[in-house]
């Protein structure tokens, strides 16, 4: 569990871990914003999009963009627009499993 502060382009999230997350929650804090999902049975991966859900919607599961990658010491997000998973100066909070 923790927090991060976006700044618009890659960047990684250590969350102490040494085989990358399998998990990902995480939600914007400063404005309103979904609480999205990213997690190994979807497909997170480095190379590729990674599917998400979010859980505040009943859109489905969206697979266009790579707002997270994999990380050994936990993650990466990206800013994409579709997810805004990174926006420089914005807040967020998460949730991390190994």
């Amino acid at each position: 569990v923790g927090n991060y502060t976006g700044h618009g382009t890659l960047q990684t999230i250590n969350c102490n871990f040494t085989t990358g997350a399998r998990f990902v929650l995480r939600k914007r804090t400063n404005v309103a914003g979904d609480w999205v999902v990213w997690d190994s049975v979807r497909g997170i991966t480095t190379l590729a999009n990674d599917p998400h859900i979010s859980l505040n919607n009943a859109v489905g599961e969206v697979t266009t963009d790579d707002s997270v990658d994999v990380d050994l010491s936990g993650f990466t997000v990206n800013q994409v627009g579709a997810t805004n998973i990174n926006v420089n100066a914005a807040t967020y909070v998460y949730f991390a499993i190994a």
